[in-house]
């Protein structure tokens, strides 16, 4: 009986110019050799590459870049050597993260397919817009479900985003189950910066979500304001009180403030 087997498609990521260069796979494992090796000989027969092929492809690269990938040197006991600038690991690092997302929304589509009916074009158009999308919300932060507490219909969910900084996001027990989460899923958090009231450091504020930064940015328009807060590193949170004459804002950018969004204003998202 004939074993069953599961198959994948895998996919070459490649960069081309208008000037003609390009950066694929076998370039890129060039120039893993050559930092491995540390010689253009060596790094070409690890690859395998003819050597004049590896040189033409380093000179390419170097004249078409912005900065050099490759730095070459003549001479000395061993010949010569090669090694990447750090412009060049960059690159590297660059085109595999690229390549991880690319294989990994490939094998999302695939999913999808196996478990759809529909076999026409549009179909799966319309799939790579969801699993691509775009939103006006202004707020968007990544974290893991720590902590999920039901309480009736409500399910208070906890997120971990890192840098000691907590969101809770009230979702209902069959988001719940219709997102699949469980304690350690990574989930998304959108949140509009209507939904966000910030405050002058000092104010008595009180709640879940209660974040205090450092005011970044301050833009005044005709009827709202918009305040972007640090609330740490690589975290930004964007308000846009409304303006008042009454009870201006009295904020300035480099002011200590305090921002606060209603758990039930949080919208929770997952890759499917």
């Amino acid at each position: 009986m004939r074993s069953a087997r599961t198959h994948r498609i895998q996919t070459d990521l490649a960069f081309r110019t208008d000037d003609g260069g390009s950066l694929n796979d076998i370039r890129i494992r060039l120039l893993e050799a050559i930092e491995q090796h540390g010689s253009l000989t060596r790094g070409a027969k690890a690859v395998p590459m003819a050597y004049r092929t590896a040189w033409i492809a380093v000179d390419d690269m170097n004249r078409l870049a912005d900065r050099p990938l490759v730095e070459l040197s003549t001479g000395g006991q061993g010949g010569g050597g090669a090694r990447l600038t750090p412009y060049g690991k960059r690159i590297v690092a660059f085109y595999r993260a690229l390549e991880i997302e690319q294989q990994e929304a490939i094998d999302r589509v695939l999913q999808r397919v196996d478990n759809s009916e529909a076999a026409d074009v549009r179909h799966f158009q319309s799939l790579l817009r969801r699993l691509s999308f775009k939103t006006s919300a202004r707020n968007h932060l990544i974290g893991t479900v720590t902590g999920m507490q039901r309480r009736d219909i409500v399910c208070i969910i906890t997120m971990d985003l890192g840098g000691g900084i907590e969101l809770a996001v009230n979702v209902t027990q069959e988001a719940i189950e219709d997102l699949r989460l469980t304690l350690g899923s990574e989930a998304h958090a959108l949140f509009k910066a209507h939904s966000v009231r910030v405050f002058p450091d000092g104010t008595a504020v009180g709640g879940p979500n209660t974040f205090r930064g450092t005011v970044t940015r301050i833009a005044e328009g005709s009827s709202r304001t918009e305040v972007r807060l640090r609330i740490a590193e690589g975290w930004d949170l964007v308000a846009l009180p409304p303006r008042s004459a009454e009870q201006p804002l009295a904020l300035e950018a480099g002011d200590t403030a305090v921002a606060r969004v209603d758990p039930d204003n949080v919208v929770l998202t997952v890759f499917a």
